[in-house]
């Protein structure tokens, strides 16, 4: 029973880290944002704007690539452990907990990036910046999915030609 549990666990876990780096910027991929040589161009950027944006974007790709081997890692552990005949279910939960901070790494890695962002354009260039990750997202790019409004909600939910009040029906 025990063994059972532990491997529903593991199964539920491993589920939503897949969904979680399919779809969230958990900070968990590189993040490829717009080019920087089309920013400078879109937003007016300084020379000095530019290069710390890149120095910004290499350091912040270099931690990724460190914190997502170490997910791959901890992974590999625990699918060992629960492969074993005798999973110890407390490695087990170790290495979840493991799993759930380097999540949790990444997303404060983005938070710092877009802080650090923001600390380098000017308000008009942040606004601007915004504008142009806001329409990269309602094309399905990062951030958002295909078929997503501004607000996160999926479009097309009527039939056609069926009005909202005949959805209620």
């Amino acid at each position: 029973m025990k063994k059972k549990a532990i491997w529903g666990l593991t199964l539920a876990l491993t589920a939503a880290l897949a969904a979680s780096s399919a779809w969230a910027r958990p900070g968990d991929r590189p993040e490829k944002g717009l080019p920087i040589e089309r920013m400078m161009e879109k937003l007016d950027l300084s020379a000095e704007q530019v290069e710390q944006l890149r120095a910004l974007e290499f350091k912040g790709q270099n931690e990724q690539i460190d914190r997502r081997a170490a997910q791959a890692k901890a992974q590999l552990a625990l699918r060992e452990q629960m492969s074993s005949d005798d999973p110890d279910a407390a490695a087990c939960s170790a290495l979840i907990d493991e799993l759930a901070s380097l999540a949790a790494d990444g997303l404060r890695a983005r938070l710092q990036k877009n802080l650090a962002i923001r600390e380098i354009l000017t308000l008009e260039q942040w606004q601007k910046y915004q504008k142009l990750a806001h329409s990269r997202r309602g094309r399905g790019g990062r951030g958002g999915r295909p078929g997503q409004g501004e607000d996160g909600f999926r479009r097309g939910g009527f039939q056609k030609g069926q009005s909202s009040d005949a959805a209620g029906d």
